[in-house]
């Protein structure tokens, strides 16, 4: 079984931590690249080898507005799309935010592109941590038959180059 463009992302995503006011907000928090550690899809614990350490996720300022997400695998783009702050009146860990593909497929080979997911993100230090679905979920515990999808990443330190004398 492969993992789709939907459960990679955080895009999946994603995409940043509690009180975020506007999308602009969340772009200093998610720049970079982050490293999938971690996948859940109903309850269930994805095996490692499933996903590797070959996925990784960039975040970078859209031209407009929100954050422009990639995922590849091994150097290939599986998904990109733009995430962007969803405002809403629950109080959960994390912030709510929208997920619009402009590339992809799903397992099963279906376009992702201009289908939109709702997610939850909460950054902590190097942690990122993104579930979404076609609802907004409440918490990083996606419930037996819940159709919710959770990940974990870690940002990748880049290294800094030696500056010439």
């Amino acid at each position: 079984m492969r993992l789709n463009a939907l459960t990679i992302c955080v895009a999946s995503l994603f995409l940043a931590a509690a009180g975020i006011a506007a999308a602009d907000d969340l772009a200093p928090q998610l720049e970079g690249k982050w490293k999938l550690v971690k996948a859940e899809r109903n309850g269930k614990l994805l095996p490692k080898e499933q996903f590797d350490n070959d996925i990784v996720l960039t975040c970078s300022k859209a031209e407009k507005e929100g954050i422009k997400i990639v995922v590849k695998k091994a150097d290939k783009v599986v998904s990109e799309g733009t995430a962007k702050h969803a405002k809403s009146d629950e109080v959960v860990k994390g912030d709510h935010y929208d997920m619009t593909y402009t590339k992809g497929t799903d397992s099963d080979g279906k376009d992702l592109k201009g289908k939109t997911l709702h997610g939850l993100l909460h950054v902590d230090g190097d942690t990122l941590m993104a579930c979404w679905g076609e609802k907004h979920p409440k918490d990083f515990k996606p419930a037996k038959d819940s159709n919710l999808t959770c990940r974990t990443y870690e940002r990748i330190k880049e290294k800094k180059k030696e500056e010439k004398k």
